[in-house]
């Protein structure tokens, strides 16, 4: 509904004048007929690609074009740690992601973990309420994603791990207080937009795994 710019001068107690502000939409890029169909992730430090220094850790991201043949299609992570729908969007990195993509690609979105923190004093600022995860979902993700033709798909966070699980008790879903995941799945439902359940999955596995 707004725009918010700023403008700095160079120098400081410099006045600046504005003769005029013009914004224009950037086209859709339609996909070059030499050009590869692209996969999108985007995502938190779960989804990310790790440096060789990092390991072992590794995200979900930094495996997923195992799944495809890499002569077909292209597979790029945009994801990093730390990050939340908002502080994503906020920095540029859904922007970054769209005006790589073309008409027909697909980005695969999954958030949660990050959106869950109260602290105000976290690197990335504090979380979401449940009202403020869906509308970053419909209001600014999903719009942005579809005006740019690019193909839109929701991952239900992976539930956290419970490190004091005793021998016969059962892993469960760890969002409780905030149930993003069950969120994600009613908007993917009412929008019509694919939605991967990696956290029931995610709960699946650990008690297939045992404590």
């Amino acid at each position: 509904e707004y725009i918010d710019i700023e403008i700095e001068p160079r120098k400081p107690n410099v006045p600046v004048g504005v003769a005029e502000i013009s914004i224009t939409p950037i086209a859709v890029q339609p996909r070059p007929a030499n050009a590869l169909p692209s996969i999108y992730t985007l995502g938190d430090s779960t989804v990310k690609s790790y440096t060789f220094d990092e390991a072992p850790m590794s995200g979900w991201g930094q495996v997923f074009d195992q799944l495809f043949d890499l002569r077909r299609v292209r597979v790029v992570n945009y994801s990093m740690g730390g990050r939340s729908f908002r502080s994503a969007y906020a920095e540029g990195r859904l922007n970054d992601l769209l005006l790589d993509a073309h008409v027909g690609d697909t980005v695969l979105i999954q958030f949660g973990h990050n959106d869950e923190s109260l602290d105000e004093t976290r690197r990335f600022g504090r979380g979401a309420s449940e009202a403020m995860y869906q509308a970053m979902i419909r209001e600014v993700y999903l719009p942005a994603i579809r005006a740019r033709g690019v193909v839109p798909v929701l991952v239900t966070p992976m539930s956290r791990v419970n490190g004091a699980l005793k021998p016969g008790e059962s892993y469960v879903n760890s969002f409780q207080k905030r149930r993003f995941p069950e969120l994600m799945k009613a908007i993917g439902a009412a929008e019509g937009v694919a939605v991967v359940d990696l956290n029931s999955c995610s709960v699946e596995y650990y008690n297939q795994a045992g404590e």
